[in-house]
């Protein structure tokens, strides 16, 4: 309705027995693997190209494992440096979706080593973070902005870091960068912003920053959970449940983290 692209349609079912389900893949979910620089297509595909986009197109479809299949049969192919190092991040992606973390790390290291990119970097950190591991987290988020000072989503992530260690000075002079840098901020700093002003007691500021996140990011159903908390408070029950049946539909293993 805003004219906003929120996610790609993959299949439609029809027909007597259901009245045109649409499915989708998340945009945020095609822009971390678009981001992943591109093979170049000659006008006749190549064994590597093949391999490559058909597993590209599995892990579009959360066919993660079929995915890494096809990665590794064109890494086996060895490519150059750069095809190489997209390989190695593609297939880190992957194994990460999986829960599989060091192997996504180690597959994240194998990509830096060919060529230093921030997205590496970055998603080995979040990998590192999801381990609990801080210290390693840090490293990798402060090494994506070595590579790239301009980052954003670097410092979205070391904002969050912070904020996960109660360190709130840290985290807020990480989230406020990309504003200074004129950079349009991520939805996931937004959504640490709003939970550091909730915590100092700052509710409406805290609205702010959680309905500034979901405008960018409509399906972002931990913001949706937060709203909801913050109209309890207010005593407006409709608009809580509301937010609240967003959040849960969205993503419904919210629900059992909630009991």
């Amino acid at each position: 309705a805003k004219g906003k692209l929120i996610g790609i349609s993959s299949m439609v079912i029809a027909g007597q027995t259901a009245q045109n389900l649409n499915f989708a893949i998340l945009i945020n979910d095609v822009i971390k693997v678009s981001r992943v620089q591109k093979l170049a297509l000659p006008n006749q595909a190549t064994e590597l190209d093949l391999y490559y986009q058909k597993g590209y197109s599995e892990y579009l479809s959360k066919h993660y494992l079929s995915a890494i299949l096809n990665y590794e049969k064109a890494i086996q192919l060895k490519p150059s440096a750069n095809d190489m190092a997209t390989l190695f991040y593609a297939a880190g992606l992957a194994y990460q979706r999986l829960g599989m973390l060091d192997s996504a790390i180690r597959f994240y290291g194998r990509a830096v080593v060919k060529v230093e990119t921030p997205d590496a970097y970055v998603s080995m950190g979040e990998a590192y973070q999801q381990k609990k591991d801080f210290a390693r987290a840090k490293f990798s988020f402060e090494k994506a902005l070595e590579v790239d000072s301009a980052f954003t989503p670097a410092y979205s992530c070391l904002g969050m870091l912070y904020y996960e260690k109660d360190d709130f000075a840290k985290a807020l002079n990480y989230l406020k960068k990309p504003l200074l840098l004129k950079k349009v901020p991520e939805p996931r700093a937004l959504y640490t912003l709003g939970l550091i002003a909730n915590q100092l007691n700052m509710p409406d500021n805290a609205m702010m920053f959680f309905k500034q996140a979901v405008e960018i990011s409509p399906e972002y159903a931990e913001v949706y959970l937060e709203l909801s908390k913050l109209y309890l408070k207010k005593e407006q029950t409709e608009r809580a449940a509301e937010y609240q049946q967003k959040a849960y539909k969205l993503k419904p293993e919210l629900r059992e983290q909630q009991r």
